[in-house]
């Protein structure tokens, strides 16, 4: 990925911000009423064109779940309140006190292996712009305890990868003016959007 020169005070903010190692939530937690300079993007909204339903759902709900994949959920998912409940433990997890999810953070899935990582944007210092959301990385050692059966990852052929990365957008105060997260190819086998 392309690193993007900063200014100083542009570089000082980025820094400031990783160092209160609370993410977006962090800031929605202080009450910010703006979204601050390093979050916005000059096209918020490019003009692409979505399904209409897609469209639709993302603009009126916020979210979307992509269905059909029936023939892997067997494999993936122990229970059928599976996704609920992953859903309900990132939730937990993002909404806990700063304190507690700062023991988590560090930089970008930098120590995965230890089970959970907390941080806010693989790019942040990278993109012309961070996005609003924070990520939390769990090891598919730690998965099982979400509910995946021991043999799931094999099955579905998902060994190569040894993480489960999960966003987190909190509310933005203003919507229009960032992105909760830029366009972008994800690497994985599976990919579930809630």
């Amino acid at each position: 990925m392309e690193s993007f020169p900063l200014p100083a005070d542009r570089a000082a903010l980025l820094k400031a911000f990783d160092e209160s190692r609370t993410g977006v939530r962090g800031l929605v937690e202080t009450g910010v009423s703006s979204v601050p300079a390093i979050f916005l993007h000059p096209d918020p909204y490019p003009s692409v064109p979505l399904v209409p339903a897609t469209a639709e759902a993302a603009h009126d709900w916020g979210f979307f779940y992509v269905i059909n994949y029936s023939h892997l959920l067997p494999a993936l998912f122990s229970t059928s309140d599976y996704p609920a409940r992953m859903l309900a433990a990132v939730r937990a997890f993002n909404e806990l006190p700063g304190p507690e999810r700062d023991k988590h953070y560090c930089h970008a899935s930098a120590d995965v292996g230890s089970g959970v990582s907390y941080y806010s944007n693989v790019d942040l210092f990278r993109s012309p712009s961070v996005s609003w959301h924070d990520n939390m990385d769990i090891a598919f050692l730690k998965a099982q305890g979400l509910g995946l059966q021991a043999t799931a990852l094999e099955e579905a052929s998902c060994l190569e990868g040894r993480v489960m990365v999960c966003h987190y957008d909190p509310v933005c105060p203003e919507p229009k003016r960032t992105m909760g997260i830029v366009p972008h190819t994800d690497p994985g086998v599976l990919v579930v959007l809630a």
